[in-house]
């Protein structure tokens, strides 16, 4: 069974179901835990299956069990439940817990959550702490039951004053998010706390987050650190990505970006799907790991399949580029596609892209327009410049030159070159906007301080056309700043007799 290994279970109960029983029975508990404690499951079941066969409860429920795991027999998911049944008819109530888990989880039985909780209920009247802990899941996930959170904080608390670990954790979680319960953080770090005593590894790395962004604590670094660190000790992929992002920050820890690297590969390996785009880029850019940019699409792949919106965008960038994979544009535009109908904001403007130029997906004006205006409401400033073009130019909209110059001032206030630039053309031409020279001056010089050499360019003609005062030494400094950036027009301009000095 997934959530519950069983025969430990078995081992657990014998002091709850048989220390003060007959002696015979006594030695018969004792006999099977010898032989379990030696490996020799196939001469423990076949005791409990004599026991079970006289009738014993608790051998009933632990054939039961043996079955479910096949240890010592052959698996078999309907036999267990029959033994299970018998037991649970005398009143067991482990019996009673692992036939709503059978119920539960479809094994031996017709998946049925409305019997699951059924035994479940009569197992906790017998005071089982697994049983209220599997009821709150139940009603936390609305399995069987409607969904109540409140119900679920219910249960989760009687299992936790039974001792039940993960019944504290997930306690712990209500009290931090106020979630069926009233918001206290206090209480959650303390249950938290204990859980994480009883060594419990989601709770040790629920303490990290806690004391690294100072939740119901004071911050200390140190402390987080330490508990994400005994999470990773116990291979919990969460904290191994929690732990690499601090190392590759250089957060809290002196940057390592091997350490970085090591822990996003282990916490990819443990199926972390996130952990598994951040190492394939770790992998695609050579960061604390040596390159290699097949690996890196394959790992973009694992997490993209698993619907990672960064890993498509990013998976959909190397069928682009033909980077670790053969050049495919519709495949590139089908990744960018499921990564922009997930919200990314790249994705949505790579899609408008497409649609633009007809890469792997046929021209679309309006298309296009669609996702470049959905990547821009989401604050992407290149989008903001690019609606702006859209609505300049009557792009899949109307033609609105007001509306092109409210884009591109948007994309410049964030910092996007292009948007300022586009600003400057707008004030110098009055488009969208009342004319204003001085004002595309410093608009333009805006985006040349981003490194823009249209905009050095535009400086350059300013000043030698006399537009904002005619200064020659002026104009040869941003053509030439224009020429140094690459841009070789600039050299034919410098080479006209008035820019030449004596």
């Amino acid at each position: 069974m997934d959530k519950d290994n069983l025969i430990d279970e078995i081992i657990g109960a014998f002091g709850k179901e048989g220390a003060d029983g007959e002696s015979e029975q006594g030695d018969i508990y004792q006999r099977a835990s010898e032989l379990y404690e030696k490996g020799e499951y196939e001469a423990e079941a076949k005791l409990w299956y004599e026991a079970a066969k006289q009738g014993d409860a608790h051998a009933q429920y632990c054939i039961g069990a043996c079955y479910l795991e096949g240890s010592g027999v052959e698996y078999d998911a309907e036999a267990a439940v029959g033994w299970l049944k018998k037991s649970a008819e005398q009143g067991n109530s482990r019996a009673l817990f692992c036939l709503g888990k059978c119920y539960e989880l479809g094994e031996g039985v017709e998946q049925d959550y409305a019997a699951a909780l059924g035994y479940y209920e009569r197992a906790a009247e017998g005071g089982d702490e697994d049983a209220f802990y599997a009821i709150g899941l139940l009603y936390a996930e609305g399995k069987g039951v409607e969904e109540d959170h409140k119900a679920a904080a219910y249960q989760f608390e009687k299992a936790a004053n039974l001792g039940h670990t993960h019944a504290k954790y997930l306690l712990g979680e209500c009290y931090i998010d106020g979630d069926g319960t009233e918001l206290n953080e206090a209480e959650a770090i303390r249950l938290f706390k204990e859980a994480s005593e009883d060594g419990c590894t989601p709770a040790r790395f629920r303490l990290g987050d806690c004391y690294l962004n100072g939740i119901g604590v004071e911050k200390d670094a140190a402390r987080a650190v330490e508990y994400y660190r005994l999470a990773v000790e116990r291979r919990f992929a969460p904290a191994e990505y929690a732990l690499a992002k601090l190392y590759d920050a250089g957060e809290r820890v002196d940057r390592d970006y091997g350490e970085a690297a090591r822990l996003f590969r282990l916490s990819a390996e443990h199926g972390f799907v996130d952990a598994q785009n951040e190492y394939g880029w770790c992998l695609l850019v050579g960061k604390g790991v040596k390159k290699d940019v097949y690996e890196a699409a394959k790992n973009f792949r694992r997490a993209a399949e698993q619907g990672c919106v960064r890993a498509q965008y990013n998976l959909g960038k190397c069928y682009e580029e033909g980077v670790g994979v053969i050049s495919d544009l519709e495949k590139a535009y089908n990744w960018y596609l499921k990564a922009a109908e997930g919200g990314d904001d790249r994705a949505q403007l790579s899609v408008g892209w497409c649609y633009q130029a007809g890469n792997g997906v046929k021209f679309n004006g309006v298309e296009a327009f669609k996702w470049l205006y959905k990547s821009a409401v989401q604050g992407n400033s290149q989008a903001a410049s690019d609606v702006g073009y859209c609505y300049a130019k009557g792009i899949g909209v109307k033609r609105n030159a007001k509306k092109a110059f409210e884009y591109y001032m948007q994309a410049a206030e964030a910092g996007g070159k292009m948007g300022a630039y586009n600003v400057g053309c707008c004030y110098r031409s009055g488009s969208g906007v009342k004319k204003d020279k001085l004002k595309a001056a410093e608009w333009y010089e805006k985006a040349a301080s981003a490194g823009d050499t249209d905009a050095m360019l535009m400086l350059g003609k300013m000043y030698e056309r006399g537009e904002v005062g005619k200064d020659l030494d002026k104009a040869r400094y941003w053509y030439k700043l224009a020429l140094d950036g690459g841009a070789e027009i600039a050299e034919y301009i410098l080479n006209k007799k008035k820019f030449r000095k004596v």
